[in-house]
């Protein structure tokens, strides 16, 4: 696996994240997620389960920059007519 340069949290802004493996097991593929862990200082926030370590790391950062934000307050209420 490569190093990967993980933004601060976009929550905490602790920075310190890490990228988790879970390995897979009877067949299926590991899968990743970067999480502000609490043990390096973080709040817990955690980027999503991806197939490949380097999209975990690509969500993560796009999610602390803010531009994969898809929803602001109240948004989701305004698309289902309320």
């Amino acid at each position: 696996m490569s190093e990967f340069k993980l933004m601060p949290c976009p929550f905490c802004g602790n920075n310190d994240p890490v990228l988790i493996t879970r390995h897979g097991k009877d067949g299926f593929r590991d899968r990743y997620t970067v999480l502000c862990d609490y043990e390096h200082g973080g709040c817990g926030a955690e980027g999503g389960w991806y197939h490949y370590d380097f999209e975990a790391v690509e969500m993560w950062n796009r999610r602390a920059d803010g531009t994969d934000i898809h929803y602001h307050l109240g948004d989701a209420e305004k698309e289902a007519g309320k």
